[in-house]
């Protein structure tokens, strides 16, 4: 298993998250976020005095997919998310070695399913 985790801008959430409960990949979590790097795009970033510096508005997309379907998930994303601007984000793969439904005790990728 691989968990997934994309940072997009806010504006595509919407249909991201369509296709990917349409690709059946609807266990998903999203978390507003604020980026900070020298790539964010000046012209829409925004000042904050908490950072002291320009940051840019983004969300945060984790699921868990199992191995084989780790490409699949990235050509949504992708598909989904790009604009080809530096703006655009980046995805994560990072292998899962546990996972364990908590009501039930249930363990594997079985509990990926939808």
């Amino acid at each position: 298993m691989k968990e997934i985790t994309a940072y997009v801008q806010k504006k595509y959430l919407e249909r991201l998250v369509q296709a990917l409960v349409s690709a059946q990949f609807g266990k998903l979590s999203f978390t507003s976020i604020s980026t900070l790097g020298s790539k964010s795009e000046l012209k829409r970033a925004n000042y904050s005095i908490e950072f002291a510096r320009r940051y840019s508005k983004m969300v945060k997309v984790e699921l868990t997919c199992q191995e084989k379907d780790v490409q699949e998930v990235v050509e949504i994303i992708r598909k989904h998310a790009c604009i080809y601007q530096h703006e655009d984000g980046i995805i994560f793969g990072v292998p899962v070695k546990q996972a364990v439904r908590i009501r039930t005790d249930e363990k594997g990728k079985q509990i990926l399913q939808i």
